[in-house]
């Protein structure tokens, strides 16, 4: 996965919507096209999907296009050790960006074994599904911070900015995110 060189500049919300059709006159009345995925600001849904990469500390964030092809870094959200994580911020970017399906990496040894750890973020995936009413899909995450912290390092920041502990976790994300899509878009949903 390539990812863009300005992680900021792109708002993946910029491309959230599309203009719903006109109603039509029909013989037997009036119909509203694209109804289906309307909301009330006139405006067709366009569905996303959102990877979390949790953490002890921090949660990485990143959500797709609407045609599911692309992973984007999206935020970071902090967690403090031990402490139920953010499900304020949470539920607030699901609605944000539309989110219908959500991705949560799985922390596999690497022999590919499940820890404690696993199990911990099992149980998050869990309590995800159940305060958001989404499907959570677990992927797994062997190596996708050693390979987030390539790719951040090779996009030509400044030190400072490589090494911001937050911008690797939401790149993380985007790479367990485009893992999934790839792998859906495969067929191999679940």
């Amino acid at each position: 996965m390539v990812l863009a060189p300005s992680l900021a500049a792109w708002n993946p919300a910029d491309d959230a919507t599309v203009a719903v059709a006109p109603q039509v006159q029909t013989g037997r009345g009036r119909c509203s096209l694209l109804r289906a995925n309307a909301n009330p600001h006139g405006t067709r849904r366009m569905p996303r999907s959102m990877a979390l990469d949790y953490g002890e500390r921090r949660i990485g964030v990143a959500v797709s296009d609407p045609l599911r092809m692309i992973a984007s870094p999206l935020t970071t959200l902090q967690r403090r050790a031990g402490k139920r994580p953010p499900w304020p911020e949470i539920a607030k970017l699901v609605e944000e960006h539309e989110v219908d399906e959500t991705v949560v990496g799985l922390p596999l040894n690497l022999a590919g074994e499940e820890t404690e750890w696993t199990k911990e973020v099992r149980q998050f995936g869990d309590d995800l599904a159940r305060r958001t009413g989404l499907p959570v899909n677990f992927v797994d995450e062997r190596m996708t911070s050693v390979a987030a912290e390539r790719a951040v390092r090779g996009m030509g920041l400044k030190r400072s900015e490589r090494e911001q502990k937050e911008r690797i976790d939401a790149a993380a994300a985007a790479l367990i995110l485009d893992a999934w899509l790839r792998q859906r878009a495969r067929g191999g949903e679940g």
